[in-house]
């Protein structure tokens, strides 16, 4: 009886280990996260290891679609005239570790092209940089109010400061340019408004008799980080005024100029060692594309180029003209054969004339 008794408590001391041993081949306890800051204990089971794989891929695909939708909306498009309302770093990137390009006083008014995330996309000096978007202040349209008027307003738009704060040029930089005759191209859609200022006295003064309605591409004017040879647009910016051209008769103007001829080439193939450049003659052609200028008898008749891209980057543009044009354009400024005439009669070269497109 007692052997009996012994066996069956020996059998059952077995039973016990045997079960203990299957329970910890079966599951085993693991630290998972549910939330940042957070842990719990789960049972991580071997036999589904498959499934749970799957799970995290699919959480993964989930996390990159959200986070993919939030980049959207931080690089949302925001157009806007804005001001500094503090002293102010302009990096290169979107990040306190990017170089600081400048530092900004507070009032300087800039032109917001987008948001990334905290901060705003500005031209600064021609150039797209960051700025922290909580140093920067919407400027709202004004309001009529007290003693002033619609007319008055107006007039106070209608200046080369506030054209160039529209466009995001700081006034210490246009200073640097010794420009002394200003054109504005003040674009909408595939129209604009052609204004011409000139320096007197160190005051800037609107000849009124050149303001006139003119064109853009047909796809208006865009940022010139977007500009290529698919585009047909006018590239927004502060650009030189190179030579006048003329087909047959020389135009007046104090201007340098060139005469297009039937070997009078254009090059617009980005792959080009020539890109956006004026050739004469086909002797060392390298190109599968170029404008044969001769060929625009109407619109080259008479005409200036706009020094735009001069460096050639690859695909960013080429051959934009300010030249005679009765609608919109592939990508110059037009207006009536008479208004570039007159345009081309007033530059003057030793001037250091320039071109602002909006």
């Amino acid at each position: 009886m007692r052997k009996r008794i012994l066996v069956i408590l020996a059998m059952s001391v077995l039973t016990t280990s045997l079960m203990a041993g299957c329970a910890k081949q079966k599951g085993s306890a693991r630290v998972v996260s549910e939330r940042p800051g957070q842990e719990t204990t789960r049972l991580y089971n071997h036999e589904d290891d498959e499934d749970e794989e799957d799970e995290t891929e699919t959480v993964e695909e989930t996390s990159e679609d959200t986070s993919e939708k939030e980049t959207e909306k931080k690089e949302s498009k925001d157009e806007k005239n804005v001001i500094t309302n503090d002293t102010v770093n302009v990096r290169k990137k979107p990040s306190t570790d990017s170089k600081v390009v400048k530092t900004l006083d507070a009032g300087v008014k800039l032109h917001r092209e987008s948001k990334k995330g905290k901060w705003s996309v500005v031209i600064v000096d021609g150039k797209k940089r960051y700025v922290a978007s909580e140093y920067l202040d919407e400027i709202k349209d004004n309001v009529n109010s007290g003693n002033k008027n619609k007319t008055d307003d107006s007039k106070e738009k209608n200046t080369v400061s506030s054209y160039l704060d529209k466009a995001g040029y700081t006034t210490d930089y246009f200073k640097g340019t010794g420009c002394r005759q200003l054109v504005v191209v003040d674009s909408k859609n595939s129209g604009a408004t052609l204004h011409f200022f000139s320096k007197k006295k160190n005051e800037w003064v609107e000849n009124e008799e050149l303001e006139c309605a003119g064109y853009v591409g047909s796809e208006g004017s865009i940022s010139p980080y977007e500009m290529s040879e698919e585009h047909r647009a006018t590239p927004r910016g502060l650009y030189g005024i190179g030579q006048a051209f003329y087909i047959s008769d020389k135009p007046e103007t104090k201007l340098a100029m060139f005469k297009i001829t039937d070997k009078t080439y254009w090059v617009d193939d980005p792959d080009s060692a020539y890109y956006n450049q004026k050739v004469e003659g086909t002797e060392n052609k390298d190109w599968d594309s170029a404008e044969h200028m001769a060929d625009a008898t109407e619109e080259y008749k008479y005409g200036f180029v706009i020094q735009y891209n001069t460096a050639g980057e690859y695909d960013k543009g080429s051959a934009i003209f300010f030249h005679i044009s009765s609608g919109p354009t592939a990508g110059c400024v037009g207006t009536t054969e008479s208004m570039v005439l007159k345009y081309l009669k007033k530059l003057d070269q030793t001037k250091s004339p320039l071109i602002l497109v909006l």
